[in-house]
């Protein structure tokens, strides 16, 4: 009898631990929502758009070397549109993306902006691309995730035009996130440049200007990181790494914080 007592005593101090152990990784686990537009093409122009690949995945694997959990998400959800000239075939993760059938699976399924929950999330990212000058400007599902994970001392980052959702994203003391923040964003002139000029509801960098943000650019299409704190901006895709490593090393650095 006293040996089934003592084994009942252990089975029951073994099921605490684990359930502590359990509750522990769960707390310490790092979430990290990526989002990509679900604007194909330009409005009033027959032109094909999408998200920017560089801005989707050198964020994706530097999150998994970081150990985060990544997940995807677009405002209509599904597979979101690829940007066909942004396919750089001399850049190694690009080349992996093809033959990745993981991301592949999670490109295929991105969870709807009417279905995401921002207390699940640690870290959003918004990708680049032109058509999040319309979606993301529109979508109060991500305006509204925004704000409640910046709200909850989460970090906010975002690459070239994914940085049009700042534009409508308010805060709860009635500011608009971005206001009097150092920030960067796809430059007029690197739209300029690339043709579209007359093909875009506004200029995300004059936009963004004459809102209150304190805009900062590099020459186009070179690096350009700019971390303020827990608002996190690359001007273009060449910046894509480089904010997801700003991303790691602040979220690191907020963890000893706390």
């Amino acid at each position: 009898m006293m040996k089934g007592i003592m084994r009942a005593a252990f089975l029951g101090i073994a099921f605490l631990l684990f359930t502590i152990g359990r509750a522990f990784s769960q707390k310490q686990e790092t979430r990290a929502l990526i989002v990509l537009t679900s604007t194909s093409t330009m409005i009033g122009a027959n032109s094909r758009t999408g998200y920017r690949l560089k801005d989707a995945i050198h964020p994706y694997y530097i999150f998994l070397q970081a150990g985060f959990t990544v997940e995807f998400a677009s405002p209509e959800g599904g597979r979101p549109p690829l940007e066909p000239g942004s396919i750089d075939s001399t850049d190694a993760w690009t080349r992996f993306f093809f033959t990745d059938t993981l991301l592949q699976g999670l490109l295929s399924r991105t969870i709807p902006s009417r279905a995401l929950d921002p207390e699940r999330y640690d870290i959003v990212l918004f990708a680049g691309g032109h058509g999040a000058l319309w979606d993301f400007l529109a979508d109060t599902n991500l305006h509204s995730l925004t704000a409640r994970i910046f709200g909850k001392r989460g970090i906010v980052a975002a690459v070239g035009q994914g940085a049009a959702v700042l534009l409508n994203t308010k805060l709860s003391d009635g500011n608009y996130i971005y206001v009097g923040s150092r920030l960067t964003a796809s430059s007029d002139e690197e739209e300029e440049r690339e043709g579209v000029l007359f093909n875009l509801p506004y200029m995300l960098e004059t936009a963004l200007r004459r809102g209150g943000g304190i805009y900062f650019k590099a020459p186009p299409f070179t690096p350009n990181v700019i971390p303020e704190h827990r608002l996190i901006t690359g001007q273009n895709s060449a910046s894509a790494l480089g904010v997801a490593k700003a991303v790691v090393e602040t979220w690191k650095r907020l963890r000893t914080e706390k």
